[in-house]
């Protein structure tokens, strides 16, 4: 979920928070990509019916430090880390019958 550094726009952002002093990772850059992942899963679920899954298959997302805040601050939502948990639910959804056709296509 992390703009890419070498982006100008981004580029600029990043000197902008380096030269005042600050760290623009945690500043800028972790606070932006938590929010795109927030409304990734907000357009994923926008019914009470809905169901989805957030997969976070970067291993970064699970061996950094920057991972642990991420998986933090989406809490409760669960996140799984595996394609078999990402089957699995499918599965589940399926053999309920909460699967639209919509989503099947």
């Amino acid at each position: 979920p992390f703009d890419v550094p070498s982006d100008p726009v981004v580029a600029a952002r990043i000197e902008h928070w380096r030269e005042r002093g600050r760290n623009p990772f945690r500043e800028y850059q972790l606070p932006r990509a938590l929010l795109l992942l927030r409304q990734g899963l907000g357009r994923l679920v926008r019914h009470r019916e809905d169901r989805g899954i957030l997969a976070l298959m970067d291993s970064r997302a699970w061996s950094r430090r920057y991972g642990w805040i991420l998986r933090r601050e989406m809490a409760p939502i669960p996140i799984v880390r595996r394609w078999k948990e990402v089957e699995t639910f499918w599965t589940r959804l399926q053999a309920a019958g909460a699967v639209r056709e919509a989503a099947r296509e």
